[in-house]
């Protein structure tokens, strides 16, 4: 079962979906969708193969982004507090 642990120790489970799972998907697909008329699981299934998996830590809400075409490698994303 492939898992990620986040920097703060959190660990994912990358074999079932959670609540910190969520999909980027690119505006041109959701557009190209909403004005398509293929069946939903049609949409759904290009959806899918045009997003890559974002998991939002529950701990220290760091972003973890999938690395293109790869599916259990991701980049890691800090929030950094404005200080200007």
């Amino acid at each position: 079962m492939p898992k990620l642990r986040c920097t703060c120790g959190f660990l994912f489970n990358l074999s079932r979906t959670t609540a910190a799972e969520h999909a980027l998907v690119p505006e041109s697909i959701l557009e190209d969708a909403v004005a398509s008329t293929d069946a939903a699981a049609e949409l759904i299934d290009r959806i899918d193969a045009a997003s890559r998996h974002v998991l939002l830590c529950p701990k220290c809400a760091r972003l973890w982004l999938q690395c293109e075409g790869q599916s259990v490698n991701y980049w890691q994303y800090e929030r950094v507090e404005d200080v200007t």
